[in-house]
Parts: structure tokens; sequence; C-alpha cells
């Protein structure tokens, strides 16, 4: 289960994955006073290339963001580590995402999900639980993409936000079973795959991120 917290600070981090295809004009918008984007010299890439990708699943490196925050010592930063695509679903390339984070010199890489690149005119890059089914991933991200609105509001379009689908837990942090969370920037959609009576996915709730 993801904290809002974390999953604020994820999102800032997908945004900066984005910087290096904005113009400079455009992406020093997307980075708050506290956010920044930082360079790292070739022998920190290559050790995190080593460690997110190759040891764990023997590929490359795709790509690398790091992310520090002014909050923070000048030496604490985070990083996200997008692996070669290993996959694909219905010519969707698949990707191993790894979240580092670097304190006091010393980095750690202890957290890793799944990212499907659409291959339609957008190219987003939807996060997902690597244990989640790809499949079902895939038909939660064709559900919000067909959706235009849940009781009156308007759905997020994995197109134009960063989207990440996790697993639901209720307030005693117990797993539901069938039910998933699409955060699409400040927008929770909550779908079921279980439809006794309609088309699968279905969308069962929406609600904003405190």
């Amino acid at each position: 289960m993801m904290a809002k917290n974390s999953l604020q600070y994820h999102t800032m981090l997908v945004i900066c994955f984005l910087l290096a295809t904005l113009p400079a004009t455009q992406s020093s918008a997307l980075v708050s006073n506290e956010l920044y984007p930082v360079r790292l010299g070739q022998k920190e890439r290559l050790l995190l290339e080593s460690w997110a990708c190759r040891d764990q699943f023997n590929l490359g490196m795709d790509k690398l963001v790091a992310l520090g925050n002014a909050r923070f010592k000048p030496d604490s930063i985070h990083a996200e580590v997008l692996c070669q695509t290993h996959d694909n679903f219905k010519f969707n390339a698949i990707h191993h995402v790894v979240f580092c984070e670097k304190h006091s010199a010393i980095w750690k890489c202890p957290r890793s999900e799944l990212a499907i690149r659409m291959r339609d005119n957008s190219h987003s890059l939807i996060y997902f639980e690597d244990d989640i089914g790809i499949e079902t991933a895939y038909n939660i991200v064709m559900k919000l993409a067909a959706s235009k609105y849940y009781q009156g509001e308007e759905v997020p379009k994995p197109d134009q936000s960063t989207c990440n689908i996790r697993h639901h837990y209720n307030n005693d942090h117990a797993l539901v079973p069938d039910v998933y969370v699409a955060s699409c920037e400040l927008q929770e959609v909550f779908i079921s795959t279980w439809c006794p009576q309609q088309d699968c996915p279905r969308i069962i709730g929406k609600e904003g991120v405190n």
C-alpha cells in the first residue's frame, strides 16, 4: 500500500521524467521551488544502472531521472530508473521501474514497479504495482481512456496526467479483492474487475487526494 505523501512524491518524480522532452520554458513550470532535477555523474549513473536493472533483471537502463528536495540535505536524492523494455502487451512496451534513494552518500533501491508505455501518440508511461497482472493494468488504462465522466465529474485521462495503479485497501488496511485505485495527479479513481452485469472493468468511485 502506498501512502499518499509517497504517491505525491512519486508523481513529482514522474513529472521530472518528462522534463527532457519539453522545452525549457515549459519544463521550468513543472518543478516547484522545493523539488528540482539533479544531474548525476557518469559513475553514479552506471552504479544505478547496475543495481536497478542489470543485477535484478539482466537489463540495461532506458532512462534515469533524479530529483532533489530543497528541504532535505543536499546529498539526499531520489531517483527513478526506467529499465529497458522486457515484454509487451498488445504491442505496448512493458518496463521495470526502480525507485532509488541517496542519503549520506549511500544509494539504496528498495522498491520497484512495472510500467506500460502506450503505443498511441502520447506514448504515456503508466505505472502499476508489480503484483498486478499486465492485462488487468492495461484494461484499467483503457477504461480510463474511454470514460469521460463519473457521476458528473470528469475522469482523468492517462495520456494527460501521471497515473499509478495499485491495489485498494480499506480503512483497516485489509486488501479489497478485485478493486484497484488509479491515481492520476491529485485524483483517485476506484475501479472494480468484478462485474456481474456490466462490461469490465467498471468505475465504482472517485475522489480527490488531500
